[in-house]
């Protein structure tokens, strides 16, 4: 979650995730106030779980710890 997935330790993800995002790209626009509305944030932070869950399997660590957030 906290960054960007290796897409040389797992390369089927870029197959399946046409949109990656994870927190540390999110703190890197918070920084570079690239966010222009709440509204913005969100999306990225639910992007970041929603490729989550539908690259992992469910009830895998990955799919439950997103779950959890």
């Amino acid at each position: 979650f906290s960054e960007p997935v290796d897409t040389r330790a797992v390369p089927t993800y870029l197959a399946v995730i046409s949109h990656p995002m994870d927190f540390g790209t999110m703190r890197e626009k918070v920084k570079a106030k690239v966010y222009k509305s709440l509204a913005q944030f969100e999306a990225d932070f639910w992007l970041v779980i929603g490729n989550c869950k539908k690259f992992n399997e469910a009830g895998s660590i990955y799919w439950r710890e997103a779950d959890k957030i």
